[in-house]
Protein backbone atom coordinates (compact mmCIF):
# COMPACT_ATOMS: atom_id res chain seq x y z
CA UNK A 1 0.00 0.00 0.00
CA UNK A 2 1.35 3.40 -0.95
CA UNK A 3 1.07 5.92 1.89
CA UNK A 4 2.98 8.77 3.49
CA UNK A 5 5.92 8.10 5.79
CA UNK A 6 5.84 9.63 9.23
CA UNK A 7 7.95 12.73 9.67
CA UNK A 8 9.13 12.11 13.20
CA UNK A 9 12.24 12.31 15.34
CA UNK A 10 13.34 12.76 18.93
CA UNK A 11 13.26 16.17 20.68
CA UNK A 12 10.22 17.47 18.83
CA UNK A 13 8.40 20.52 20.16
CA UNK A 14 5.18 18.98 18.88
CA UNK A 15 3.92 15.95 17.01
CA UNK A 16 0.91 16.70 14.79
CA UNK A 17 -1.48 13.76 14.52
CA UNK A 18 -3.99 13.38 11.72
CA UNK A 19 -6.59 10.74 10.97
CA UNK A 20 -5.18 9.24 7.76
CA UNK A 21 -3.58 10.45 4.53
CA UNK A 22 -5.85 11.64 1.75
CA UNK A 23 -5.52 10.13 -1.70
CA UNK A 24 -4.39 13.49 -3.09
CA UNK A 25 -1.69 13.86 -0.43
CA UNK A 26 -0.32 10.40 -1.20
CA UNK A 27 -0.39 11.13 -4.95
CA UNK A 28 1.58 14.35 -4.37
CA UNK A 29 3.88 12.76 -1.78
CA UNK A 30 3.26 15.41 0.88
CA UNK A 31 0.94 15.69 3.87
CA UNK A 32 -2.29 17.73 3.74
CA UNK A 33 -2.60 18.66 0.09
CA UNK A 34 -6.38 18.64 -0.28
CA UNK A 35 -8.68 21.57 0.40
CA UNK A 36 -8.92 20.98 4.18
CA UNK A 37 -5.27 20.02 4.37
CA UNK A 38 -4.18 23.31 2.89
CA UNK A 39 -6.19 25.06 5.60
CA UNK A 40 -4.10 23.18 8.18
CA UNK A 41 -0.86 24.56 6.73
CA UNK A 42 -2.35 28.06 6.37
CA UNK A 43 -3.34 28.07 10.05
CA UNK A 44 0.17 27.11 11.11
CA UNK A 45 1.62 29.90 9.00
CA UNK A 46 -0.99 32.53 9.92
CA UNK A 47 -0.38 32.03 13.65
CA UNK A 48 3.42 32.00 13.39
CA UNK A 49 3.78 28.33 14.25
CA UNK A 50 5.45 27.19 11.01
CA UNK A 51 7.05 29.31 8.33
CA UNK A 52 7.48 27.83 4.88
CA UNK A 53 8.24 29.23 1.48
CA UNK A 54 6.98 26.57 -0.94
CA UNK A 55 3.33 25.62 -0.96
CA UNK A 56 2.81 21.92 -1.50
CA UNK A 57 6.06 21.16 0.33
CA UNK A 58 5.09 22.50 3.77
CA UNK A 59 5.88 19.21 5.49
CA UNK A 60 9.50 19.55 4.30
CA UNK A 61 9.92 22.33 6.89
CA UNK A 62 8.65 20.39 9.89
CA UNK A 63 11.78 18.70 11.24
CA UNK A 64 13.99 21.79 10.93
CA UNK A 65 11.41 23.54 13.16
CA UNK A 66 11.29 20.56 15.56
CA UNK A 67 7.82 19.40 14.52
CA UNK A 68 6.70 16.01 13.32
CA UNK A 69 3.57 14.56 11.75
CA UNK A 70 1.86 11.18 11.68
CA UNK A 71 -1.60 9.68 11.30
CA UNK A 72 -3.52 7.21 13.42
CA UNK A 73 -4.31 5.15 10.32
CA UNK A 74 -1.82 5.02 7.47
CA UNK A 75 -4.26 3.69 4.81
CA UNK A 76 -5.22 6.51 2.46
CA UNK A 77 -8.90 7.08 1.75
CA UNK A 78 -11.12 9.69 0.12
CA UNK A 79 -12.92 10.29 3.42
CA UNK A 80 -12.18 9.47 7.04
CA UNK A 81 -15.56 7.78 7.51
CA UNK A 82 -14.23 4.91 5.36
CA UNK A 83 -11.88 3.85 8.18
CA UNK A 84 -13.01 0.89 10.27
CA UNK A 85 -13.11 0.72 14.07
CA UNK A 86 -10.49 -2.03 13.89
CA UNK A 87 -8.16 0.23 11.90
CA UNK A 88 -8.59 3.01 14.46
CA UNK A 89 -7.96 0.61 17.33
CA UNK A 90 -4.83 -0.87 15.76
CA UNK A 91 -3.62 2.58 14.73
CA UNK A 92 -4.05 3.91 18.26
CA UNK A 93 -1.78 1.15 19.56
CA UNK A 94 0.87 2.08 16.99
CA UNK A 95 0.45 5.73 17.97
CA UNK A 96 1.05 4.77 21.61
CA UNK A 97 4.36 3.18 20.61
CA UNK A 98 5.42 6.32 18.74
CA UNK A 99 4.49 8.57 21.67
CA UNK A 100 6.43 6.43 24.14
CA UNK A 101 9.43 6.04 21.85
CA UNK A 102 9.83 9.66 20.70
CA UNK A 103 8.36 11.52 23.72
CA UNK A 104 7.48 14.71 21.86
CA UNK A 105 7.12 17.88 23.92
CA UNK A 106 3.48 18.15 22.89
CA UNK A 107 0.83 16.19 21.00
CA UNK A 108 -1.36 18.18 18.65
CA UNK A 109 -4.33 16.40 17.14
CA UNK A 110 -5.27 18.03 13.84
CA UNK A 111 -8.80 16.64 13.92
CA UNK A 112 -10.96 15.92 16.95
CA UNK A 113 -11.86 12.52 15.44
CA UNK A 114 -8.19 11.50 15.71
CA UNK A 115 -8.09 12.52 19.38
CA UNK A 116 -11.42 10.85 20.13
CA UNK A 117 -10.43 7.52 18.59
CA UNK A 118 -7.02 7.53 20.27
CA UNK A 119 -8.51 8.42 23.65
CA UNK A 120 -11.18 5.70 23.43
CA UNK A 121 -8.56 3.03 22.85
CA UNK A 122 -5.62 4.30 24.88
CA UNK A 123 -7.36 6.07 27.76
CA UNK A 124 -10.81 4.52 27.83
CA UNK A 125 -12.46 7.93 27.81
CA UNK A 126 -14.13 10.48 25.58
CA UNK A 127 -12.48 13.74 24.63
CA UNK A 128 -14.60 16.87 24.67
CA UNK A 129 -13.93 20.29 23.21
CA UNK A 130 -10.95 21.77 21.43
CA UNK A 131 -7.74 23.41 22.54
CA UNK A 132 -5.70 22.43 25.58
CA UNK A 133 -6.83 19.13 27.11
CA UNK A 134 -3.95 18.79 29.58
CA UNK A 135 -1.49 15.94 29.98
CA UNK A 136 -3.87 13.21 28.85
CA UNK A 137 -1.53 10.96 26.89
CA UNK A 138 1.26 9.56 29.05
CA UNK A 139 1.96 12.88 30.75
CA UNK A 140 2.50 14.71 27.45
CA UNK A 141 0.75 18.01 26.97
CA UNK A 142 -2.08 17.48 24.47
CA UNK A 143 -3.93 19.92 22.26
CA UNK A 144 -6.79 19.57 19.77
CA UNK A 145 -6.89 22.00 16.87
CA UNK A 146 -10.21 23.67 16.10
CA UNK A 147 -12.48 22.13 13.51
CA UNK A 148 -11.76 23.14 9.94
CA UNK A 149 -15.34 24.48 10.00
CA UNK A 150 -14.93 26.45 13.24
CA UNK A 151 -16.02 30.06 13.41
CA UNK A 152 -13.27 32.61 12.81
CA UNK A 153 -13.47 33.60 16.48
CA UNK A 154 -13.10 30.02 17.75
CA UNK A 155 -10.27 29.38 15.30
CA UNK A 156 -8.47 32.56 16.36
CA UNK A 157 -8.75 31.85 20.10
CA UNK A 158 -7.71 28.20 19.82
CA UNK A 159 -4.86 28.78 17.38
CA UNK A 160 -3.47 31.64 19.51
CA UNK A 161 -3.53 29.27 22.47
CA UNK A 162 -1.66 26.62 20.45
CA UNK A 163 0.93 29.16 19.31
CA UNK A 164 1.53 30.17 22.95
CA UNK A 165 2.04 26.56 24.07
CA UNK A 166 4.40 25.77 21.22
CA UNK A 167 6.49 28.88 21.79
CA UNK A 168 7.24 27.88 25.41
Amino acid sequence: MKTLKDIIDYNLKALFIGINPSLIAVAKGHYHQGKLGKRFWKRLKDYGILNYSREGFEDSYLLENRFGITDIVKRPTRRADLISKIEFSEGAEILREKIIKYKPGMLCFIYKKAATEAAKKLLGEEIRGFGDIGNKFYGIHTFIMPSMYASKEQEKDTMKELAQFISK
